[in-house]
């Protein structure tokens, strides 16, 4: 999968969200703004999943197993360079988003779920139109 250059400054601004949840912090409190951002995108939730699994978990996986990792926030030009790294090589020479997921796919059930209820709220879908 090749991430196209029209699609890269909205791809960051996910990248950039999703980064928040494996700062070694705790994510509670961000959950929910994650995922109200994530609403607001214009991605569909397979294509936030490939995301997640894909893009962002390989790269960011082993700040939540160091002691002392990432707590404030990543660098977002380090974080878009790694992640189109990866993308850049190809597919054989990945490591599987799937590997290693455990923490991705607790991730994703909650920050889903979350983001599911926020798109089927008429509230924000009313603001969403309001803002385009």
């Amino acid at each position: 999968m090749t991430i196209l250059a029209e699609n890269l400054a909205s791809r960051r601004l996910v990248w950039a969200q999703l980064s928040e949840l494996y700062l070694d912090t705790e994510t509670g409190d961000s959950l929910q703004s994650v995922a109200r951002a994530l609403a607001g995108s214009d991605y569909s939730m397979a294509e936030l999943r490939v995301i997640l699994f894909d893009e962002v978990h390989p790269v960011l996986r082993a700040n939540l197993t160091v002691a002392g990792g990432v707590w404030d926030a990543f660098d977002q030009e380090w974080l878009a360079g790694r992640i189109m790294q990866r993308m850049a090589r190809p597919p054989w020479l990945r490591v599987p988003g799937w590997f290693l997921s455990g923490v991705a796919k607790t991730i994703w059930n909650d920050l889903a779920a979350r983001v599911e209820r926020i798109r089927n709220d008429p509230s924000f879908a009313d603001s969403s139109r309001s803002v385009s």
